[in-house]
């Protein structure tokens, strides 16, 4: 069985390192929000941004399930072409856009 484990810091270095190299943002640096920064952007912000989540895929593979396609770093890229497409769009507005 192929288990797979990603920390979340490392899968938003990948896209913003992508994203600064095809020039959608300006650099790949990834910042830091203490949890009074990130409260002052959403409530919910430290919770939704400062949480793990861990996932198995033992019981699906139990059942015959077998992965197909990109794993999550090579599907990056076409996600975030994909979503680029939305930028500066209302549909891109975040919730808590002030």
């Amino acid at each position: 069985m192929l288990t797979i484990y990603q920390k979340w810091g490392e899968v938003s270095a990948a896209m913003s390192k992508f994203m600064a190299d095809k020039g959608l943002i300006k650099t790949g640096e990834v910042d830091k929000l203490s949890v009074t920064d990130a409260s002052a952007l959403h409530p919910w912000a430290p919770l939704i941004w400062g949480g793990n989540a861990r996932s198995r895929s033992d019981r699906i593979h139990q059942l015959g399930w077998k992965p197909r396609g990109a794993g999550l770093f090579e599907g990056l890229p076409s996600m975030i072409m994909e979503e680029s497409k939305t930028m500066g769009t209302q549909s891109s507005k975040l919730t808590f856009d002030k």
